[in-house]
């Protein structure tokens, strides 16, 4: 992976007249030095950064100290300098590295979204002849295809998801507590390989039409819709994996919801190749919605990678025009007051022709129901 990310990366900077590009934020640096330090996700202070020549030698780290036995177990490059939290500040490790290699004036891309504007000052004083620009939006555009190591990475753990998901609900019962579904689920996904799950909706009837609702002692009851999203990582890459079920027999009403839903997702899917627009996709959907009575969001799926929402996003604003390794979610959804939420999610690879759904064909078209 490293070779293709780094040149990929290189190509663009390089493209744009840049001499180095700085990756800063916890995504970017595990997307490009291939490990994620892990205190950088909680204590913001402790800067993480990945300093990427475009030409010359390999790509240098600087960490926090008490990180560096992680760094150096996991890090695809061993060049690897650390600083004390409390003493030393990261900015002058930096700006003595850019020096070293002689671009102590030249032109350097750096996460300007992500880097504290007291840090910025601090750089820029270091290096007052250097011209230190935004770098966001290389970062982004490299992301969105997906180099084959990533899509493996992105298929395994959202299998997993759709196999817990499922599991978990045939196990569950009338009586069970939103909160005993999600500690089945929480142990499935980490005994069966996943990191750490960084979101688990678990809403029953009321709590349902919830966008992002924990679980919670309330009792599944008769009659229930429930709606459970798995959002969790493993290596680095999320999973983002969503069904809805009933808690006894299904209604006509609720039958037709879903039914309606599902065949949203699937022309959806059908419609997903290179070289479609993401707004053409999203029109269609909306339409379809419509012509049913249904409400819509202004969106209906997003990208998917090291972090759970990026770029393409399927929706209302803006045209990506789809290409060959690009994942990503499809999820419809739709929330009626009083009478519960339903979502469906998968996860998608977008193939040379067409797209590949990387999670959960197998599962029943028809409203699954907890008995």
């Amino acid at each position: 992976m490293k070779e293709e990310i780094v040149g990929r990366l290189r190509g663009l900077a390089r493209e744009a007249g840049l001499q180095a590009l700085i990756a800063m934020s916890p995504e970017n640096f595990a997307y490009s030095m291939g490990v994620l330090i892990p205190s950088q996700l909680t204590v913001r202070s402790r800067h993480a950064l990945g300093i990427i020549p475009v030409e010359g030698p390999d790509p240098t780290i600087i960490a926090v100290d008490i990180e560096e036995p992680v760094a150096r177990e996991r890090a695809w490059y061993g060049e690897i300098r650390t600083y004390n939290e409390f003493t030393q500040d990261p900015m002058n490790l930096l700006a003595d590295c850019l020096a070293e290699l002689g671009l102590g004036t030249g032109r350097v891309g750096i996460e300007v979204d992500y880097l504290p504007a007291r840090a910025r000052d601090a750089l820029a004083a270091r290096l007052p002849h250097a011209s230190i620009e935004a770098a966001d939006g290389f970062f982004l555009t490299a992301r969105q295809r997906k180099t084959a190591g990533e899509i493996e990475r992105i298929r395994i753990i959202g299998r997993l998801a759709a196999e817990v998901l499922e599991g978990a609900l045939r196990e569950a019962r009338p009586g069970m507590t939103e909160a005993d579904l999600g500690r089945r689920i929480t142990g499935a996904y980490l005994g069966g390989g996943g990191d750490r799950l960084t979101m688990l909706v678990v809403g029953s009837g009321e709590r349902s039409t919830l966008a992002n609702a924990a679980p919670t002692r309330r009792v599944l009851q008769p009659g229930d819709l429930l709606r459970v999203d798995v959002i969790g990582t493993r290596e680095y890459y999320y999973s983002d994996f969503c069904r809805t079920a009933v808690v006894g027999k299904a209604s006509a009403e609720q039958e037709r919801t879903w039914g309606l839903l599902f065949s949203a997702r699937d022309r959806l899917i059908e419609d997903l190749r290179p070289g479609v627009g993401t707004g053409e996709l999203y029109r269609s959907y909306a339409a379809f919605m419509a012509e049913h009575g249904l409400p819509v969001i202004n969106f209906v799926g997003h990208g998917l990678g090291l972090t759970l929402h990026e770029e393409p996003y399927v929706g209302r604003y803006g045209s990506t025009i789809l290409e060959e390794g690009m994942t990503l979610c499809i999820e419809p959804m739709c929330f009626l007051p009083g009478r519960g939420g339903y979502q469906v999610e998968d996860e998608i690879l977008i193939t040379g022709d067409g797209c590949e759904v990387l999670t959960a064909e197998s599962w029943s078209r028809k409203l699954f129901e907890i008995s």
